[in-house]
């Protein structure tokens, strides 16, 4: 998931480097489509990250075989 996740994030994530400041300050009341895509980018960038810690918790505690069966469903 992450693979296709990835790229739009990183995409997303590149308009606050030249776009408004105002986006950093709140993501409760955004001004305009921009600040709207900035703190979509945002959620979008801890969603992901939090998604890859519950599956690198969850590789763990599989056996070998538990393992091989969730990344074969991973990648479809």
């Amino acid at each position: 998931m992450r693979h296709v996740l990835m790229p739009c994030v990183l995409v997303l994530s590149g308009c606050w480097f030249v776009g408004s400041a105002g986006a950093q300050q709140s993501c409760n009341a955004p001004a305009g489509t921009f600040d709207r895509v900035y703190c979509d980018a945002k959620l979008l960038i801890r969603a992901d990250d939090e998604m890859n810690v519950a599956y690198q918790k969850l590789l763990k505690r599989l056996n070998a075989q538990g393992q091989q069966v969730l990344r074969h469903t991973d990648s479809g």
